[in-house]
């Protein structure tokens, strides 16, 4: 009988982890199904609070292959197939080739919320109230050159609408959190968001790496 039990209790164990994972793993995927619906146009408002520095509001728009990201002091943009960055406190643009597998938010914006299986461990570390309402918590252990300096990523997600709510980045024990205030899809994005004009930037010095 003591036998029995003990197969049994091994066996819903083993259910149990395997249903965790699996939840956490739909739960990735709702969140790659919300951006994907919103692929041609969306304006995401955020504030990023990291320890030392003030909280600083930042906005990012996408519309397919482009997007304008704004935050901290710095603006970068890109029509798809370069990346422009402009540094108004040393008056300087950088024009550089698109790193297509970066998944920083600040180098491409475009992948800063896919979390596949194939990049990060993912686990379901439970639910949590935010401003927003009850989300679902992942957490997200990035493989190896996947985010240099991340030991590990909090996803907080509203599970029926797959909207993320929330990123809490782990710097070696230095935390940095993304707050989501909005996601609004767009009808219509101004193209001349993600153009760059040299002319707009007369006293800068440009540094060209392509």
């Amino acid at each position: 009988m003591r036998r029995f039990l003990f197969i049994l209790a091994v066996q819903l164990l083993m259910f149990s982890v395997g249903t965790n994972a699996q939840s956490a793993n739909d739960i990735v995927e709702r969140v790659t199904t919300f951006f994907a619906e919103r692929a041609d146009g969306y304006r995401l408002r955020f504030v990023v609070d990291m320890e030392g520095m003030d909280p600083q509001r930042g906005e990012l728009t996408v519309a397919g292959s482009k997007y304008h990201i704004e935050v901290m002091g710095q603006e970068q943009f890109s029509d798809g197939l370069y990346r422009y960055g402009v540094d108004g406190v040393n008056m300087e643009v950088t024009i550089d080739r698109i790193d297509t597998e970066s998944r920083n938010l600040l180098v491409n914006p475009l992948r800063a919320f896919d979390f596949s299986d194939e990049a990060f461990d993912i686990t379901l570390a439970g639910e949590s109230d935010t401003e927003v309402g009850r989300a679902l918590v992942v957490g997200l252990a990035p493989h190896e050159g996947v985010l240099d300096g991340v030991r590990r990523v909090v996803l907080y997600v509203l599970p029926d609408e797959g909207r993320p709510v929330e990123l809490r980045y782990d710097f070696n024990g230095l935390e940095m959190s993304l707050k989501i205030e909005s996601i609004e899809k767009l009808k219509v994005v101004n193209d001349k968001k993600f153009q760059f004009s040299s002319a707009n930037y007369r006293d800068y010095e440009i540094i060209d790496f392509r």
